[in-house]
Order: C-alpha cells, then sequence, then structure tokens
C-alpha cells in the first residue's frame, strides 16, 4: 500500500500548498531537537569525525549566505564546540547533515566505508534518504518542481509570497532570500528554452545507453552532473548556488524531489532483466543513514510512496 503520492507543484490546490507551509512553519523552522534526541547525538559524533563544527546561525540578509562558526575560518576546539550544543532548530539540523555528509571521503579505501554525499555514486541514494527524513519532520510529502515542464519555480515559492509566508512568529526568517533567477531560461547561466529542453532530452536519453544503463555509478554521475546541478547554479543566490548550505532555500526540497522522480522514473521504466543488470550499487555507509543503496532502489517498493505522474515507458514526461 502506497503511504503518500509525491505531486507536481503546478498541480497542488491551495489546501496542499498551505498543508506544505504550516508544516514548514511549524515542524522545520520552529520545532526542535535537543541533545536527548539520538540525531542531534549523532551529527556530533559525524561532525567530529571529520573534524568540523555544527553551524548553529544562518544569516540570509545579504547577497551569500553567512554562517556562524565558518568551518573554513574556525580556529576553536571542534569537539568542545559541537559536544557544548543542546539544541537546534530542525531546519539547522537538516542543513548540517547535509554540509557535514559533504566532508567525507569521495572514494574511501575500504568499499563499506562511509562516503561523502555529492560527486560519488552515493548521491541518489543519499538524497532519497534525505527527502524522507525532511518529509518524517515535515509531516507530509515533499512535492516537486518539474523544471523540465516549466522552467519557472511555482508561483507559491517565488520569494515575494515566500517571504510572507514562511516565518517565526513576527520574525520573517525568508524576508530577505536572494535568488539570481526565478526562471531557469533568464539570467547570466539561463539556456533559451528550447536549448534547456533539448539538454534534458539528451540527459534522459543517456541513461539508455548501453555504457549507462546497467552501470549505477554512471547512472547517479548522470542525473547529478546533467540534471541536477544546473538548477542550483541558475536559480544561484545566497542558498542554491552554495552546495554545502542550499537546503536553506525551501525550493531546494522541490527541486531533490524532481530529481528522485528522475531516478525513480527511469527505474520504473526498466524490464526485469535489466534491473537486475545494474550490480554496482555502492556498499557505501551513507553518513546519518542506515539504508544501504541496493535497499532503496525502487521508491514504490522501498518505501512505498510514487509520484503524480511516474513514468511507465521511456519517453519523456510531456513535450512542453
Amino acid at each position: 500500500m502506497i503511504k503518500y503520492v509525491r505531486r507536481d507543484a503546478e498541480t497542488l490546490d491551495d489546501a496542499k500548498w498551505n498543508e506544505f507551509f504550516t508544516n514548514y512553519n511549524n515542524n522545520i523552522i520552529k520545532a526542535k531537537i535537543d541533545d536527548t534526541n539520538p540525531k542531534l547525538i549523532k551529527l556530533k559524533a559525524f561532525a567530529n569525525e571529520v573534524s568540523r563544527p555544527i553551524v548553529t546561525n544562518f544569516d540570509i540578509s545579504g547577497k551569500r549566505i553567512v554562517v556562524t562558526p565558518d568551518f573554513r575560518t574556525f580556529a576553536g576546539n571542534v569537539e568542545a564546540h559541537n559536544n557544548a550544543i543542546s539544541e537546534m532548530p530542525v531546519l539547522n539540523y537538516l542543513i548540517n547533515i547535509h554540509y557535514i555528509g559533504m566532508m567525507f571521503p569521495g572514494e574511501p579505501a575500504d568499499g563499506t566505508a562511509k562516503k561523502r554525499n555529492h560527486v560519488s555514486n552515493i548521491f541518489l541514494p543519499w538524497h532519497r534518504m534525505f527527502l524522507l527524513e525532511f518529509e518524517e519532520f515535515l509531516g507530509s510529502p515533499s512535492h516537486y518542481w518539474n523544471w523540465y515542464n516549466k522552467q519557472e519555480i511555482p508561483e507559491k515559492m517565488k520569494t515575494d509570497n515566500i517571504k510572507d509566508i514562511i516565518k517565526d512568529g513576527s520574525t520573517k526568517v525568508y524576508l530577505n532570500l536572494n535568488r539570481n533567477s526565478e526562471d531557469l531560461t533568464q539570467g547570466d547561466l539561463s539556456s533559451s528554452k528550447s536549448e534547456f529542453i533539448s539538454k534534458f532530452q539528451s540527459s534522459w536519453r543517456n541513461l539508455y545507453d548501453s555504457a549507462i544503463i546497467d552501470n549505477f555509478t554512471a547512472i547517479s554521475r548522470n542525473i547529478e552532473g546533467n540534471l541536477h546541478n544546473s538548477m542550483h547554479n541558475i536559480v544561484g543566490g545566497d542558498s542554491m548556488s552554495n552546495p554545502i548550505y542550499s537546503p536553506h532555500d525551501p525550493i531546494f526540497w522541490f527541486h531533490h524531489s524532481f530529481v528522485d522522480k528522475i531516478w525513480a522514473d527511469f527505474y520504473n521504466t526498466l524490464s526485469t532483466d535489466e534491473k537486475n543488470a545494474i550490480s554496482d550499487y555502492p556498499d557505501n555507509e551513507m553518513p546519518f543513514f542506515d539504508k544501504k543503496a541496493a535497499e532503496i532502489k525502487d521508491i514504490k517498493i522501498d518505501q512505498r510512496i510514487s509520484y503524480q505522474g511516474l513514468l511507465k515507458d521511456r519517453s519523456l514526461v510531456s513535450n512542453p
């Protein structure tokens, strides 16, 4: 039985949007976890393992996000700083596990050791688990921004709208959220709509090439490099252009939900023989998460989650 369906943001009615923003305010922005919570205990242990200070404050009032402390310039005792943290907002916890997850080796000599969550073959499974972690706190699905069909950020997620919706009491947390562009066909790094669609289609077709289709590392690199990175770079701004702290921008979750859907779409279109031929799922430990990549490869079976518009064949979602 399916637990819930992640839906295209363009199809959400006001009730679904209100559910998301209400839960985001109450369960992500306002809610906190303390040092009795196993999640914060694990964050401290992993941060100490990679000798990075946990970030406790995020200022997004300027052109670029300012974090305190900045791990690049931190000169104090890392473990003392980390171990002294008694609580933090859920959003800060999520941002920190994303950032700390980037600090592990890309190719550890031990094939089961912890591996970083970007530019590695745990990118897709790690971020699938990360979305599930977000939804566990949120209490509702993280729907998706289908930037293949519509290159503009969903209207409800544009800065002019979220600055008055996402807040903690009287403090408008996202009043000054900065983005370079809210339309992927506009701005310094943009492409025309036809060029954008052509690039997506080419990357999608490449997933079925003989050198990629049964090679999970190649599948992950294709989706991360060709279908994930561009959105961060074009939207840009104080959060999205910074891969370490990008979960601060709420569009991050809708973007990554669509990236996860691309993986789910691809997997769902494979024959049984093709699925069985993928034999190189990484066996590395994923920082913060207990599952291995091969255990979460089928989102409908392994997590009982589905997507609105989950593909049943190898055609693209649509041709805008």
